[in-house]
C-alpha cells in the first residue's frame, strides 16, 4: 500500500503540473464534467476545515477530468482524476480504486484495507495557487461505496480522514461523490 501511495503522490504532482500548464486560463462554470462524455470525471466533497479557502471541493475543469480502467492479474484498477479551477488556484482530487476483475454493480470498501483485501482505495487531494503553497493530503481511513459499476461508467460515494504526512495535519472529508465514463 505504501508503494501505491508513493506512486499516487508522484502521479498527483504530475497532474497538478499538467493541469496548470494546459488549463490554467480555461474556466467552466458547469461544476459537473461527467456529462456523458467519454473519459470525463467528477469528484466533489465537503471538508471540516478550509481547503483552499473553501469547505467544498467540486470539479469544474472540462479538460481536467479523466477516468481510466486497467485490468491486471485478478484486479481492475480504476483511476478517477478531477480538477477544480478558481483563477490561479488549482485543486486536484485523485481516487484510485482496486476491485476484483470482472465485478460490476455495487461494491463497498475501506480506505485502510491491507494488500490482501479484495477492494482497496487511495484518495489524494491537493490545492495550489499558481503552483505555490501546495496543500496535499492522502486518505488514511474512511469508506467508499461504488453504487454503479458497468463496463462504461462508475458512480459512488465516500467519506475519508486524510493526512498530510509532511506537516502531520489532517482533514475530514464528507458527502463525497465521484462519477465517470470510461
Amino acid at each position: 500500500m505504501t508503494a501505491i501511495k508513493t506512486n499516487c503522490n508522484i502521479f498527483f504532482a504530475a497532474i497538478l503540473l499538467a493541469a496548470f500548464t494546459f488549463t490554467g486560463c480555461k474556466k467552466s462554470g458547469s461544476g459537473d464534467d461527467s456529462g456523458g462524455t467519454l473519459g470525463k470525471a467528477s469528484i466533489q466533497f465537503s471538508t471540516n476545515k478550509a481547503f483552499g479557502g473553501k469547505n467544498e471541493f467540486k470539479s469544474n475543469s472540462v479538460t481536467g477530468g479523466v477516468v481510466s480502467k486497467v485490468n491486471s492479474l485478478n484486479k481492475t484498477q480504476i483511476s478517477i482524476t478531477a480538477i477544480q479551477m478558481n483563477g490561479t488556484q488549482i485543486g486536484t482530487a485523485m481516487l484510485v480504486i482496486h476491485v476484483p476483475q470482472g465485478q460490476t454493480g455495487a461494491i463497498s470498501g475501506k480506505f485502510e484495507n491491507g494488500s490482501s483485501a479484495s477492494t482497496q482505495a487511495v484518495l489524494t487531494i491537493g490545492i495550489s495557487n499558481a503552483g505555490a503553497n501546495q496543500e496535499a493530503y492522502t486518505s488514511k481511513t474512511g469508506n467508499f461505496s461504488i453504487t454503479r459499476l458497468t463496463d462504461s461508467e462508475i458512480e459512488g460515494t465516500f467519506d475519508a480522514y486524510c493526512i498530510n504526512e509532511t506537516t502531520n495535519t489532517n482533514i475530514n472529508l464528507s458527502s463525497g461523490k465521484f462519477s465517470g465514463k470510461f
